[in-house]
């Protein structure tokens, strides 16, 4: 990934300075929660994050396809990205 992400779109999978594993465990996670709140209709938003998960370079390709989804998924996939890749508060013992 190189500067040419937008800022806005810095975060997550696309963050900078990311192991590559953990990039392909954000991008997977990504996929998962597009495909669940929009199933087969989301096909080539799934296939080009598969993309970006084979090579860095393809992720402008992913990040038009998140782009040109409706707004409210768009609103919903994000929203939904956050709250599950977002750490666990920390538990508290009695």
């Amino acid at each position: 990934m190189g500067d040419a992400v937008p800022t806005v779109w810095q975060f997550g999978p696309f963050a900078r300075g990311l192991s590559a594993v953990e990039r392909v465990a954000r991008l997977r996670t990504l996929r998962a929660v597009v495909m669940m709140h929009c199933g087969p209709r989301v096909d080539v938003v799934a296939r080009a994050l598969d993309l970006a998960e084979a090579s860095p370079d393809a992720e402008q390709l992913a990040i038009g396809a998140l782009e040109r989804l409706p707004s409210l998924d768009r609103r919903r996939e994000l929203a939904t990205y956050r709250r599950v890749s977002e750490a666990p508060p920390t538990a508290r013992v009695s």
